[in-house]
């Protein structure tokens, strides 16, 4: 499923980073990991590529301002 992460005071459904659950796998120490390359974009034609594989955690990888893990944590479980 991809989810929709916004933020900050934009019109409602403006759209920040759209993340699909299944580029995700969570690890049982809490950890999550890319199961793919990811090329993502954001605004203002900001790109960023995570390999896959990347390992992260909560406060470890930040993207537009949000943490990674905890985003993927509310939104996959």
């Amino acid at each position: 499923m991809t989810q929709r992460v916004t933020r900050g005071r934009k019109p409602a459904g403006t759209t920040f980073l759209q993340l699909s659950c299944g580029d995700f796998q969570r690890n049982p120490d809490g950890t999550w990991e890319t199961t793919r390359q990811l090329d993502l974009s954001g605004p203002g034609g900001a790109q960023m590529i995570i390999p896959a594989g990347r390992r992260f955690g909560k406060g470890q990888m930040f993207i537009l301002g949000l943490d990674l893990a905890a985003v993927l944590q509310g939104q996959c479980g």
